[in-house]
């Protein structure tokens, strides 16, 4: 099951460990690559989405594993979204150019709950496995 996991690590390789550890793959890990993403985490990140959470940055990625996206209610992910949820809302929209398609890829945020900003992450740095 193909997903966008978006999470909070002191780095990116600790990010992926994590992915990882949870018997992820990350497919892709330049999501915002995709101006319809790029626009939805533009929008979060205006409605108070923080770059930046007790010292732990925003990791985003394109990631494919078996598990749900109720899986990953960690304190740590702060977004997931499933790739056929996205891939739906991109497919209605793509007759659009411009600053359509930007506005209505952002209202896309509209449909995503954000996590308390003010909240601790009480960050780990995950175990390798071995």
């Amino acid at each position: 099951m193909k997903k966008y996991l978006c999470l909070r690590a002191r780095n990116s390789r600790d990010a992926k460990l994590a992915i990882n550890i949870h018997q992820g793959k990350v497919i892709r890990s330049n999501p915002d690559a995709d101006p319809a993403f790029r626009n939805m985490l533009e929008a979060l990140t205006n409605k108070g989405l923080k770059p930046e959470i007790d010292d732990c940055r925003l990791f985003c990625f394109l990631v494919e594993d078996p598990k749900n996206t109720d899986f990953y209610q960690f304190n740590e992910v702060e977004l997931e979204i499933s790739d056929d949820w996205f891939e739906a809302e991109k497919s209605k929209v793509r007759h659009l150019v411009g600053a359509a398609y930007c506005e209505a890829t952002a209202k896309l945020a509209d449909e995503i709950p954000m996590k308390d900003q003010k909240r601790k992450i009480n960050y780990q740095v995950p175990k390798e496995m071995i």
